[in-house]
């Protein structure tokens, strides 16, 4: 009910995934598949980079996908406020 109507199915998951895992917590049905899943820190994927680590990548087309995935991200996140 707190998702507006037509929301990305992709961010739908992973706001039902934020819901089960900071609020409901070991209440939630999926905590035992929830707690197998990585931390972001183990899995360290390159859109969570700070802009001088990703220096070490150019001339990489990893910047430009990484570059390309945080705009996409953030105007989701906008989107969701």
């Amino acid at each position: 009910d707190a998702l507006q109507d037509g929301i990305n199915e992709y961010l739908a998951i992973a706001c039902q995934l934020i819901h089960e895992k900071y609020v409901l917590g070991p209440e939630s049905s999926y905590d035992a598949y929830i707690g197998v899943l990585p931390e972001v820190d183990e899995v360290n994927p390159t859109f969570t980079w700070p802009d001088e680590d990703l220096t070490f990548l150019d001339g990489s087309p990893v910047v430009a996908a990484t570059r390309s995935l945080q705009m996409k991200l953030r105007r989701e996140y906008d989107d969701l406020l």
